[in-house]
């Protein structure tokens, strides 16, 4: 997929599965687990297109197309926004002030997984990229200090790397091999039997109980709502039958009130 919503990286944080199980399949078939996660990716993709989908978007399904949203944190920290389009559905964005001042003096690191990696320090600029996320931030003017920190949610909310997670594990057991007396196993068959329903309700036109944000901290990514249907009746036709039911009542109880025009 040209834009993938979880990485090899981002499925060993999130699965219940050992690590050492998941380095078995993939010494055994490497690239497995990303392609299971790929094919999950388009399968969720598949439910929620109707339901989520826009004409408008690059990709017909807003989400994990736009940048989240930074929240910060700090005495009086300005404000900083992403601008671009995300190259994958988990990035965790964490930017720090490592130098005070305003733009041009003021000077940051970031981190792409939420805190566990940095970069070096860089200069604070009004257009500052974010290499290889598809990201740029963007500083407004003022001055900043150290206590300053932004974070963002995930581009694709938890949720739903959550479900493909849950599918996923599933496969990779079924790889690996796994004895069926294994209490586990049930377990992880629960939470992608579970995963599916959610997606079934997070799907469903007319009674979705999830309302998926485009980001976790962003607006709700639904454009269309209410019952999907289809009839090739007329508009009109529902007078012509109430029109036929009260003359058939009229005529049954002798009180015809319209005189029958129909020939």
């Amino acid at each position: 997929m040209s834009f993938p919503y979880l990485t090899l990286d981002g499925f060993r944080l999130r699965t219940v599965m050992p690590s050492p199980d998941v380095d078995i399949v993939e010494t055994a078939q490497p690239g497995f687990t990303q392609t299971r996660l790929d094919i999950a990716s388009s399968y969720v993709n598949s439910r929620l297109r109707k339901r989520y989908g826009t004409s408008t978007s690059a990709s017909s399904l807003p989400l994990g197309q736009r940048p989240p949203a930074l929240v910060a944190a700090g005495t009086t920290p300005p404000t900083v926004t992403l601008t671009g389009r995300p190259t994958l559905g988990s990035w965790r964005i964490v930017i720090q002030i490592v130098a005070p001042g305003t733009l041009g003096a003021a000077a940051f690191k970031w981190s792409g997984d939420g805190g566990t990696s940095w970069s070096a320090a860089l200069a604070a600029a009004t257009f500052s990229p974010l290499t290889g996320t598809g990201m740029a931030a963007v500083f407004a003017s003022g001055s900043y200090a150290l206590d300053d920190v932004y974070a963002a949610a995930t581009p694709v909310p938890e949720t739903v790397l959550g479900w493909l997670v849950a599918l996923v594990t599933v496969d990779l057991y079924r790889k690996r091999g796994v004895n069926p007396q294994d209490p586990t196993i049930e377990m992880v068959r629960e939470d992608a039997t579970r995963a599916l329903a959610e997606l079934k309700e997070a799907a469903d036109s007319k009674d979705g109980l999830f309302d998926l944000p485009a980001s976790e901290d962003n607006d709700s990514a639904v454009t269309t709502g209410g019952p999907l249907g289809y009839t090739e009746f007329s508009p009109y036709t529902w007078t012509d039958i109430e029109r036929a039911n009260g003359r058939t009542e009229d005529i049954a109880s002798g009180t015809q009130r319209f005189p029958d025009t129909t020939g």
